[in-house]
């Protein structure tokens, strides 16, 4: 039997290949308003839960508020998506820089993107993906040479894993780079535990000195120390935030926070997300009900923790009610053995929190050349003027002798 076929049917053709993997690839994404934003807060809360290093005022429960409390003119976020190349695979947000656009720099012609940094940030670390924070960096470099000559890094962490991924791009890129300043900022280790930390820090007759501070305003009448609850209304504890910061110097110097309807607005937005999540820490003094010392502080989606701003009554000055507080906060601290550290944002040399506060964070403000020999040039004439300010304030300084060297 012959099974052969003599129709003249088509012939079969094979399945077509998949497609092979392209490859990684970085986009840049461009948003200009706290609004458009919003729309990507899912991804970038993820990202801050993921990042190399954690950055809480960077977090879009923080940093949106901020955009719009407090608008300047010319920010924008950009914002770095990566995909691996594999078919069917989403994108995965790996870099979050706020930037602000500058026409010059430090009097010098040379567009600049500067990190944001408003009045009530303490640090512009960017976010970045821990697993891809090199790929990242370099792609928000390689983005910020197409529009400006300079990247400003203002208030970033000095040591750790952004300082070292940081540098191993630069030296990548051969950039120069200008150190414009650098400090160290106090910083909460927990150790053992907060009576060990305590009596490390400050000798025993100071702590007996502060025992007997606090058993005097318990003459005043009740005294009671608080924490806010995770179940507990958190609007008192802002109003009596506000009022008791108010009351004070900064009141009358109009730096404090209910001075201004904008950093007003900001505080009680962010205190109100923070609590929601977990990531607002309350405590405070309290006589007969009525606050006399009150701090705040927040938690990022990491393991840090960062003191944001502490009032108290001044009226009570003489039995230091902010080192008390201070004390108590150290062992809020050391009660919750998920917080790795806590950033004190206090300015340097700090009369009392670099006293209490025995560890130290780098914080720096760096300048980098990235668009070409212009910026080159300009940071290159800034680093030698400063060079030559120095020697000659060096020339002219008296010797230790009291003699000049001339």
């Amino acid at each position: 039997m012959n099974l052969s076929s003599t129709t003249n049917a088509p012939p079969i053709k094979p399945p077509a290949p998949a497609a092979a993997p392209t490859g990684p690839s970085i986009v840049l994404e461009t948003i200009q308003s706290a609004g458009a934003a919003q729309i990507v807060s899912d991804a970038w809360q993820t990202l801050a839960s993921e990042a190399l290093e954690p950055n809480a005022f960077y977090e879009p429960w923080m940093l949106l508020p901020a955009w719009r409390t407090m608008p300047e003119p010319n920010v924008s976020l950009h914002l770095f998506w990566r995909t691996s190349g594999r078919p069917n695979e989403s994108r995965q947000l790996i870099g979050v820089f706020p930037v602000e656009r500058r026409r010059s720099y430090r009097k010098l012609p040379i567009s600049t993107l500067r990190l944001r940094k408003h009045a009530l940030c303490s640090l512009c670390t960017p976010l970045l993906h821990r697993d891809h924070a090199h790929e990242a960096l370099t792609a928000f470099l390689d983005s910020a040479a197409k529009e400006a000559g300079i990247v400003e890094m203002d208030h970033v962490h000095g040591d750790g894993p952004f300082a070292r991924t940081l540098i191993d791009v630069l030296r990548e890129r051969n950039a120069l780079t200008l150190p414009i300043d650098a400090w160290n900022r106090a910083l909460i280790v927990p150790g053992t535990n907060a009576d060990d930390y305590v009596a490390n820090a400050v000798s025993s007759g100071t702590r007996k000195e502060l025992k007997r501070h606090r058993k005097r305003l318990g003459e005043w009448g009740r005294f009671e120390a608080r924490t806010l609850a995770t179940d507990e209304s958190v609007e008192p504890w802002i109003e009596h935030f506000l009022a008791l910061e108010a009351a004070g110097w900064k009141g009358e110097t109009q730096t404090a926070l209910g001075c201004t309807e904008g950093q007003r607005e900001f505080f009680a937005t962010v205190a109100r997300s923070a609590h929601a999540r977990g990531q607002l820490r309350m405590l405070g003094f309290f006589l007969d009900d009525r606050p006399i010392a009150l701090k705040c502080n927040f938690l990022s989606a990491g393991r840090g923790s960062f003191a944001f701003k502490i009032a108290y009554d001044e009226r009570y000055a003489k039995h230091s009610p902010g080192m008390l507080l201070e004390i108590d906060n150290i062992g809020l601290v050391h009660s919750e053995p998920a917080l790795g550290w806590m950033d004190s944002c206090a300015v340097p040399k700090h009369p009392m929190i670099d006293r209490l506060w025995t560890d130290r964070r780098t914080i720096q403000h760096l300048a980098i050349a990235v668009g070409g020999i212009g910026a080159n040039l300009g940071l290159g004439l800034l680093y030698m003027a400063r060079a030559l300010k120095r020697a000659w304030k060096s020339s002219s300084a008296p010797s230790p002798s009291g003699r000049g060297l001339g």
